[in-house]
């Protein structure tokens, strides 16, 4: 799926700015926990790591940002690009 369509269904249902961009600034919190939570057993507890919890988290956490983004008009193709571009110079050196 592209990046576009995700942030274009994600939103089908978007009410207000206010809303969303708080909505999934909450939203995000609460789900960075979840994502946590799987990694946190399986490194510090020595159970299996449950991939498909991950992944459901992981999504959970993607739409959270989606919602911040297409509250606040932000593209998150140019998120991305530009999250890549600072990565390529923290790695350079500068």
């Amino acid at each position: 799926m592209r990046i576009k369509d995700y942030q274009r269904l994600a939103t089908q249902s978007f009410v207000d700015k206010k809303t969303h961009s708080l909505m999934g600034a909450l939203y995000l919190a609460e789900e960075t926990g979840e994502v946590i939570r799987p990694l946190k057993r399986h490194y510090f507890r020595g159970y299996v790591l449950d991939k498909e919890n991950l992944i459901e988290e992981m999504g959970d956490v993607f739409w959270a940002l989606t919602q911040i983004a297409s509250a606040e008009g932000i593209d998150l193709e140019e998120v991305l690009e530009r999250n890549l571009q600072k990565l390529q110079t923290d790695r350079q050196g500068h």
